[in-house]
């Protein structure tokens, strides 16, 4: 996934969208704490954590890049499930930096293509339970996903 395509947007700022590269993987890291911090999650990852999870999934991650910073990203991995026959993919972090939210739909597209020519046909999307999970909600219907499942946490 690291073919780099040009978006050239309304508002004639030229953005671009890349697959992993290892140019990029302090900007990786600074995004994932960054959603760590806004979504003030259960777990409290740690740059290690991060650094596993991206080594694992290079491969499955779309940025947005601009002036040669990653400002955005949508990584994930392959997943199998009782439920799904089908190839399935499972979204582990979605994250763009405030300003560029407005991306966050062309970004998803993006990565559905190169998942499509990877044969997979499910994708599989972790909503927070926040206040912002009705717009979250609204967000993922409008991209065509079905609300299928509520996932709870426990340390033990």
């Amino acid at each position: 996934m690291a073919e780099v395509v040009q978006l050239q947007h309304k508002r004639n700022q030229c953005l671009e969208f890349s697959g992993y590269q290892e140019k990029y993987r302090e900007d990786i890291l600074k995004l994932c704490f960054e959603c760590s911090k806004e979504l003030d999650t259960f777990f409290k990852p740690t740059r290690k954590h991060f650094e596993k999870i991206l080594d694992a999934g290079q491969e499955y991650l779309v940025l947005l890049i601009d002036n040669n910073k990653a400002v955005g990203i949508i990584g994930g991995l392959p997943c199998f499930s009782f439920l799904c026959p089908e190839p399935a993919w499972q979204e582990a972090i979605y994250y763009l930096r405030p300003q560029y939210r407005s991306y966050s739909k062309e970004l998803y597209e993006y990565l559905e293509f190169l998942l499509k020519q990877r044969e997979i046909k499910v994708i599989t999307m972790t909503a927070a339970c926040n206040d912002k999970f009705k717009l979250t909600n609204r967000y993922f219907k409008m991209l065509g996903f079905e609300q299928m499942e509520t996932h709870y946490a426990k340390r033990i």
